[in-house]
């Protein structure tokens, strides 16, 4: 029988009390809230001991081994805070990982006294159902609860971090997100794996199980769930920074006259002229001549205000935010929604950029409504109107010209919450049809998911 690996709380306290990890310490007598430092990648001050704890965890549950792998601290970092995050038993209280001085966090052990052995066990982490006699785990004591056996959603899950990384190529070669193969190719299961003989995917003969391990079916179930969500994480942000493509439709008169997907990761510049920039590091999205447009009147109007929009808008993505700025004399207006409320219109400024939208706040407003803080999901898709007041009054299928642009990264992250369940979200905009396989089987699987995502990016 294989050795398992250790349960991440007992493990975590026993490395507490050795007191051989400077900085890792408890900061009450009752001993449920503990320091821990969290210095980012790139300080120059950080050092081996702030790393410490993160090598051991990783040294411990089996995903390092320091006498054949590199050191990857970006990797055992991750892997602790997933491990953490995964616990219903332990929260964060205090965020000061951003702190100039003395970065750092605090986590609390909500269940119990852990010093006395009050706490549950870590649900079924090992999948072994103990006897009534079972004898008490080291210096923690603490239990395996039997109530607790079917929560699969907590157990420890270890795996193979050479599995989720893809190349350059593999990205950028990839079809528009709305057609049939993108959807099988990127997001089915099992895709971009290195060794397809240790994935066992759902659609085939299940893994032999270990009957000496019970429960080692659904931790395989699990691992393969992981890194399959993980594979989406290192494809659409790779450097852990807001990376997305742009689906870009533009409608005169609310009849769709151009669909494009624009790949570029800067952004794009939307004009009439015909004659690209090579200069610039965006993308040209050009608008059409009014040829679909039957109403000679409309079509008339169209070509006129096209006359002035050879220097357009640019749309680009700076510092984690889509931001807009317009050139030239024709204005551009916005609005996050096809039915905005207010009529008080929004310009986009000609002198500098202004933020449409943030996707750190887009994360966040998921979080909230996967929390039940907010009452609707959030909404991803942005409308500019080109040459008319917006909003107004009137609605956008009456404009002239409007674009709406939808971030391909938001709709991926915003379908993976749809299909968990998620009832309420806004599913007229869905149409990237995600396997199954991928989708969270419940509201706490996915916030785990967003929690872990919303940590492991860099926001600044």
């Amino acid at each position: 029988m294989s050795s398992l690996k250790p349960r991440i709380i007992p493990w975590l306290i026993d490395q507490i009390n050795s007191q051989e990890y400077p900085g890792l310490k408890w900061i009450n007598k009752e001993q449920t809230q503990f320091l821990i430092p969290w210095k980012h990648g790139l300080r120059q001050d950080r050092s081996d001991d702030d790393v410490k704890i993160f090598e051991a965890w990783a040294i411990a549950s089996g995903n390092y081994n320091p006498s054949k792998d590199p050191p990857n601290p970006a990797v055992w970092k991750r892997n602790f805070r997933s491990a953490l995050n995964r616990k219903n038993e332990i929260k964060v209280i205090e965020d000061n990982s951003k702190d100039s001085t003395d970065p750092h966090k605090i986590y609390e052990f909500i269940r119990g006294d852990i010093a006395s052995g009050d706490m549950a066990a870590e649900d079924l982490s090992d999948g072994i159902s103990p006897s009534s006699d079972a004898p008490c785990l080291n210096s923690t004591q603490i239990f395996v609860d039997r109530s607790l056996s079917n929560q699969m959603g907590n157990i420890q899950i270890s795996y193979n971090e050479e599995d989720l990384y893809l190349s350059p190529e593999d990205f950028h070669n990839s079809p528009g997100p709305t057609s049939q193969a993108w959807c099988d190719n990127i997001l089915s299961p099992g895709m971009f794996m290195g060794d397809t003989s240790s994935v066992c995917p759902t659609h085939l003969s299940p893994c032999p199980v270990n009957e000496e391990q019970p429960g080692q079916a659904e931790a395989t179930a699990l691992q393969e769930q992981e890194t399959q969500q993980n594979t989406i994480m290192e494809q659409f942000f790779p450097n852990n920074t807001f990376e997305t493509q742009f689906q870009v439709d533009i409608y005169y008169r609310g009849t769709l006259v151009k669909s494009t997907l624009v790949k570029n990761q800067n952004g794009f510049h939307i004009t009439s002229r015909t004659q690209t920039n090579p200069d610039s590091n965006l993308e040209s999205v050009i608008l059409p001549p009014p040829s679909l447009i039957h109403d000679q009147k409309a079509a008339a109007t169209i070509h006129t205000i096209l006359q002035s929009l050879e220097q357009g808008t640019l749309v680009e993505v700076r510092h984690g935010s889509i931001c807009a700025k317009r050139l030239g004399k024709c204005r551009s207006f916005w609005s996050m929604t096809d039915t905005p409320t207010t009529h008080k219109p929004n310009p986009i400024d000609k002198q500098d950029y202004c933020t449409l939208y943030n996707f750190h706040q887009f994360v966040k407003e998921l979080i909230d409504f996967t929390e039940q803080k907010r009452t609707e999901s959030p909404q991803y898709s942005i409308y500019i109107c080109l040459g008319e007041f917006w909003p107004d009054g009137i609605s956008w299928k009456k404009k002239f010209i409007m674009v709406k642009i939808t971030p391909v990264s938001m709709q991926i992250l915003h379908e993976l919450s749809y299909n968990s369940g998620a009832s309420s979200l806004r599913s007229s905009d869905i149409n990237l049809q995600i396997s199954d396989s991928l989708s969270f089987r419940s509201s706490s699987e996915l916030l785990t998911f967003l929690k872990d995502f919303e940590e492991r990016m860099d926001w600044d």
